[in-house]
């Protein structure tokens, strides 16, 4: 256990073994707060989040939520090693990094000097056995107001949550510096100059609305050359109906004829440059709690069309910081990306308020001192 002045010792949940929004996130809190944390990171053994917990030399302690064959091991097995590995370690506090790690933290038995906080980083309907094993938490963190709103209103008790959004690394992504820096970004990704990238970052799934945006954004490639679309990510689920999600979004492109202006990226771990290089991100998503990669590109000052789901309204402003437009409407996000492409001032003054938006409200340096305080307020039992 820390002593006063002291790193907080933390243990932290991880189901997955990918970096996406959540380990990201988790990521640049931990970078933040070297100082007053001492993490030990429970995750699977290999894989990308392996890969960057090893490159910032944080302890890593294996910890599999799935078997050999890819299958949830029993919650009464993992409970078992939950418990073993914690007693090895002798955290402070255990921390849940995702919505499904917070039902297994909140059914840990309790004891003398456990504390338990999680984070709540989806907006999904939950069971009442979900919400009674969420409340098992000393405390819960929404990524945004949306987010606590939606789940206060399926029973986790407002007295445990509290909103904290995410921070991002202003130095990491940020504008060009150059006209040649960003010359060069486009140079390397095989876009002319007067080429129209527009970009979209996120799983592949029915929740990001790659769909919507496809049927919005194709007949605009099909009639102007000098378009663009990138969409940077990957497909996880193995289930059969996101495989047929994706491939039917291919066939749909072919079928507008928009296939030679579509690029299928997979991970890029190169995103804030290739976010500094192109013109526009647009996000469909048709639910967002606090969308990481609107944060990510509003720091770089990347005009941003995003739809009006969940968190997304607490980060951007409508018409001064991103058009925004209802979720799954067509019609709406043709014309919004058709009014980026042709007004190229309307681009600048929204990627400029953007980036200001982020500075003054959603900096690393910001927000990670406020998680330290809630961590430090929970082992010394503080209600809030």
């Amino acid at each position: 256990m820390s002593h006063v002045g002291c790193p907080l010792r933390v243990a932290i949940l991880c189901e997955f073994e990918s970096v996406n929004g959540g380990e990201r996130s988790l990521l640049a809190m931990l970078d933040a707060l070297q100082v007053g944390v001492d993490p030990v990171v429970f995750a699977p053994p290999a894989g990308r989040l392996a890969d960057e917990l090893a490159k910032r030399r944080l302890t890593h302690q294996v910890f599999n939520v799935r078997d050999a064959d890819g299958r949830r091991r029993p919650s009464t097995e993992l409970l078992a090693e939950l418990a073993m590995l914690i007693n090895r370690h002798r955290p402070d506090l255990v921390h849940a990094n995702s919505l499904a790690m917070a039902r297994l933290t909140g059914e840990l038995p309790s004891q003398p000097g456990l504390h338990r906080t999680a984070h709540l980083r989806d907006i999904v309907k939950l069971s009442n056995a979900a919400v009674r094993a969420i409340n098992g938490n000393d405390r819960v963190i929404a990524v945004s107001q949306a987010t606590a709103d939606f789940h206060q209103a399926q029973g986790v008790d407002p007295t445990r949550l509290t909103v904290l959004h995410n921070g991002v690394v202003l130095d990491e992504f940020r504008p060009c510096r150059s006209r040649a820096e960003r010359d060069g970004l486009r140079t390397r990704c095989g876009w002319r100059h007067e080429d129209f990238v527009v970009m979209s970052v996120g799983q592949i799934g029915m929740r990001k609305g790659l769909d919507v945006l496809i049927e919005a954004a194709g007949p605009l490639l099909r009639d102007d050359p000098r378009m663009r679309l990138w969409l940077v990510g990957e497909r996880y689920s193995q289930k059969a109906e996101a495989v047929e999600f994706e491939q039917r979004l291919v066939r749909r492109q072919d079928e507008i004829g928009a296939t030679a202006q579509v690029d299928w990226t997979g991970y890029r771990s190169d995103v804030s440059e290739l976010m500094r290089g192109a013109d526009l991100l647009v996000h469909a998503a048709r639910q967002e709690p606090f969308g990481r990669v609107l944060l990510e590109a509003a720091a770089t000052g990347m005009p941003i069309i995003a739809t009006a789901a969940g968190g997304t309204r607490e980060l951007l402003t409508a018409g001064e910081s991103a058009l925004i437009v209802p979720v799954g409407d067509v019609d709406s996000l043709r014309g919004a990306i058709a009014r980026c492409r042709d007004d190229a001032a309307l681009r600048e003054r929204l990627g400029v308020a953007a980036r200001r938006r982020v500075e003054q409200e959603f900096s690393i340096d910001s927000q990670a001192p406020k998680l330290l305080r809630l961590w430090q307020a929970t082992v010394a039992g503080e209600s809030s």
